[in-house]
């Protein structure tokens, strides 16, 4: 599913089996540019992106709402790849899964989520991703603001590593 400046809203419903395999191809179920994400109640789950700078495997957006959701088994690769499961530029999350997503390639990081600008997780669980740069396995970009949820490691680590190789 893909658009431009149109929001969307995804209610109990799984997606699977989406792929792009271009260079610079975004959002392996996904694809909202400049909009919003709405998903509530729903799996996002083996999708994939491949190519130079291929992003979102699960899910690319200008904006991710993510609610009593599962993002998993989502992946990226190729040079520069990123956001294994989701890519956006401000992310929540609220009792939601993202598990088992990755990224592989030279500069790819981000295996379960990457986000420019923020990234809020609220009674949720990031664990068991994987990435190229193992300092962002289950995050790249900025610092999460974390409410009751299970991740590995520190994130604030993890992302003060991710932004000294200038990966944001």
């Amino acid at each position: 599913l893909s658009g431009e400046d149109a929001n969307a809203t995804f209610e109990s419903i799984t997606l699977t089996g989406g792929r792009t395999t271009a260079n610079g191809e975004a959002g392996g179920a996904i694809l909202s540019v400049d909009a919003d994400v709405t998903l509530t109640n729903s799996t996002v789950s083996g999708n994939s992106t491949a190519g130079i700078l291929a992003y979102g495997g699960g899910i690319y957006a200008a904006t991710a709402t993510v609610t009593n959701s599962t993002v998993s088994g989502n992946s990226t690769a190729g040079e520069g790849a990123g956001g294994g499961g989701v890519i956006a530029g401000t992310a929540t999350l609220t009792n939601s899964t993202v598990s088992g997503n990755g990224t592989a390639g030279s500069e790819a990081s981000g295996g379960g989520i990457f986000t420019s600008e923020s990234l809020t997780l609220i009674n949720s669980i990031v664990l068991g991703n994987d990435s190229a740069q193992t300092e962002s396995n289950e995050f790249g970009g900025r610092v999460p603001t974390v409410t009751n949820s299970i991740t590995s490691g520190d994130a604030t680590e993890i992302f003060a590593l991710t932004q000294a190789n200038g990966a944001a």
